[in-house]
Protein backbone atom coordinates (compact mmCIF):
# COMPACT_ATOMS: atom_id res chain seq x y z
CA UNK A 1 0.00 0.00 0.00
CA UNK A 2 1.17 3.76 -0.88
CA UNK A 3 1.06 6.10 1.67
CA UNK A 4 -0.23 9.95 -0.07
CA UNK A 5 0.13 12.84 1.91
CA UNK A 6 -2.21 16.13 1.46
CA UNK A 7 -0.95 18.81 1.00
CA UNK A 8 -2.56 22.00 2.01
CA UNK A 9 -1.71 24.71 -0.03
CA UNK A 10 -2.22 22.80 -3.42
CA UNK A 11 -5.10 20.85 -2.62
CA UNK A 12 -4.11 17.45 -3.65
CA UNK A 13 -2.20 14.45 -2.76
CA UNK A 14 1.37 13.69 -3.37
CA UNK A 15 3.92 10.93 -2.88
CA UNK A 16 6.83 11.88 -0.57
CA UNK A 17 9.07 9.09 -2.74
CA UNK A 18 8.92 11.08 -5.81
CA UNK A 19 10.76 9.07 -8.56
CA UNK A 20 14.44 11.01 -9.82
CA UNK A 21 15.74 10.15 -13.07
CA UNK A 22 17.43 7.23 -13.06
CA UNK A 23 15.95 5.22 -9.75
CA UNK A 24 12.52 4.24 -9.21
CA UNK A 25 11.23 3.49 -5.73
CA UNK A 26 10.67 0.39 -4.06
CA UNK A 27 9.41 -0.41 -0.83
CA UNK A 28 11.62 -3.22 0.01
CA UNK A 29 14.38 -2.01 -1.32
CA UNK A 30 13.96 1.75 -1.51
CA UNK A 31 15.55 3.80 -4.21
CA UNK A 32 16.61 1.28 -7.11
CA UNK A 33 18.87 2.04 -9.97
CA UNK A 34 17.19 1.95 -13.58
CA UNK A 35 19.90 0.92 -15.34
CA UNK A 36 19.07 2.73 -18.89
CA UNK A 37 17.69 5.95 -16.69
CA UNK A 38 21.31 5.94 -14.88
CA UNK A 39 23.55 5.33 -18.48
CA UNK A 40 21.86 8.12 -19.08
CA UNK A 41 22.45 10.32 -16.08
CA UNK A 42 26.32 9.82 -16.55
CA UNK A 43 26.49 10.94 -19.84
CA UNK A 44 24.72 13.92 -18.75
CA UNK A 45 27.39 14.58 -16.04
CA UNK A 46 29.98 13.14 -18.77
CA UNK A 47 28.92 15.52 -21.51
CA UNK A 48 28.34 18.43 -19.50
CA UNK A 49 32.31 18.18 -18.04
CA UNK A 50 33.19 17.98 -21.46
CA UNK A 51 32.07 21.45 -22.16
CA UNK A 52 28.50 20.61 -23.87
CA UNK A 53 25.46 22.57 -23.78
CA UNK A 54 22.24 21.68 -22.22
CA UNK A 55 20.77 21.36 -25.33
CA UNK A 56 23.25 19.98 -27.08
CA UNK A 57 22.89 17.15 -24.24
CA UNK A 58 19.26 16.73 -24.82
CA UNK A 59 19.30 16.41 -28.45
CA UNK A 60 22.19 13.70 -28.37
CA UNK A 61 20.53 11.69 -25.54
CA UNK A 62 17.18 11.09 -27.87
CA UNK A 63 18.86 10.98 -30.62
CA UNK A 64 20.93 7.95 -29.22
CA UNK A 65 17.42 6.48 -27.68
CA UNK A 66 17.13 7.54 -24.32
CA UNK A 67 14.00 8.83 -23.25
CA UNK A 68 11.98 9.49 -19.83
CA UNK A 69 8.99 8.71 -18.42
CA UNK A 70 7.46 11.67 -20.18
CA UNK A 71 9.10 10.77 -23.09
CA UNK A 72 11.87 12.93 -24.75
CA UNK A 73 15.10 14.31 -22.07
CA UNK A 74 14.21 17.68 -21.73
CA UNK A 75 16.42 20.71 -21.39
CA UNK A 76 15.09 21.13 -17.92
CA UNK A 77 15.23 17.64 -16.50
CA UNK A 78 19.07 17.58 -17.93
CA UNK A 79 19.31 20.70 -15.79
CA UNK A 80 17.72 18.65 -13.24
CA UNK A 81 19.93 15.93 -13.01
CA UNK A 82 23.06 18.22 -13.42
CA UNK A 83 21.78 20.28 -9.94
CA UNK A 84 20.76 17.90 -7.93
CA UNK A 85 22.37 16.42 -4.98
CA UNK A 86 20.26 13.11 -5.12
CA UNK A 87 22.78 11.72 -7.57
CA UNK A 88 25.94 10.97 -4.96
CA UNK A 89 23.36 9.31 -2.40
CA UNK A 90 21.60 12.09 -1.11
CA UNK A 91 18.07 12.87 -0.10
CA UNK A 92 16.50 15.70 1.15
CA UNK A 93 13.39 15.20 2.83
CA UNK A 94 10.62 18.25 2.74
CA UNK A 95 9.87 19.94 5.83
CA UNK A 96 6.22 18.35 5.50
CA UNK A 97 7.68 14.68 5.33
CA UNK A 98 9.51 15.18 8.21
CA UNK A 99 9.18 14.53 11.69
CA UNK A 100 11.48 17.47 13.11
CA UNK A 101 9.09 19.85 10.66
CA UNK A 102 12.39 20.73 8.86
CA UNK A 103 14.21 19.77 5.56
CA UNK A 104 16.29 16.68 6.56
CA UNK A 105 19.29 15.21 4.40
CA UNK A 106 20.23 12.07 4.36
CA UNK A 107 23.46 10.55 3.45
CA UNK A 108 24.24 7.13 1.50
CA UNK A 109 20.32 6.79 1.46
CA UNK A 110 20.93 5.05 -1.74
CA UNK A 111 23.13 3.86 -4.63
CA UNK A 112 25.16 7.26 -5.55
CA UNK A 113 25.91 7.74 -9.97
CA UNK A 114 28.68 9.97 -9.60
CA UNK A 115 31.71 11.07 -7.68
CA UNK A 116 32.12 14.14 -5.35
CA UNK A 117 34.41 15.37 -7.76
CA UNK A 118 32.29 15.08 -10.74
CA UNK A 119 29.44 16.91 -8.77
CA UNK A 120 31.64 19.88 -7.68
CA UNK A 121 32.92 20.54 -10.99
CA UNK A 122 29.46 20.61 -12.85
CA UNK A 123 28.66 22.87 -9.91
CA UNK A 124 31.43 25.39 -10.44
CA UNK A 125 30.60 25.32 -14.18
CA UNK A 126 26.82 25.79 -13.74
CA UNK A 127 27.62 28.56 -10.76
CA UNK A 128 29.88 30.68 -13.75
CA UNK A 129 27.03 30.37 -16.22
CA UNK A 130 24.56 31.42 -13.93
CA UNK A 131 26.52 34.17 -13.23
CA UNK A 132 27.57 35.15 -16.34
CA UNK A 133 23.96 34.94 -18.04
CA UNK A 134 23.05 37.64 -14.74
CA UNK A 135 25.24 39.35 -16.12
CA UNK A 136 23.98 39.21 -19.80
CA UNK A 137 20.65 40.31 -18.14
CA UNK A 138 21.88 43.30 -16.21
CA UNK A 139 23.55 44.68 -19.08
CA UNK A 140 20.53 44.19 -21.66
CA UNK A 141 17.97 46.38 -18.82
CA UNK A 142 21.28 49.08 -18.39
CA UNK A 143 21.47 49.13 -21.96
CA UNK A 144 17.61 49.38 -22.60
CA UNK A 145 16.71 46.39 -24.14
CA UNK A 146 13.52 45.14 -22.67
CA UNK A 147 13.89 41.89 -24.77
CA UNK A 148 14.36 38.68 -21.90
CA UNK A 149 17.69 36.96 -22.50
CA UNK A 150 17.46 34.04 -24.24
Amino acid sequence: MQIQFFKKGQGRYTDPHKKPFGYQWSNEKGYVIVPKEAEAVKLIFRYYMEGWQITDISKQLEADGYSSSHGKISRKLVAYVLDSDFYLGTRRIKAQFSESGKEEVIENDHEPLISREIFDAVQKRRDSECRRWKGRERNAKRDGDTRQSE
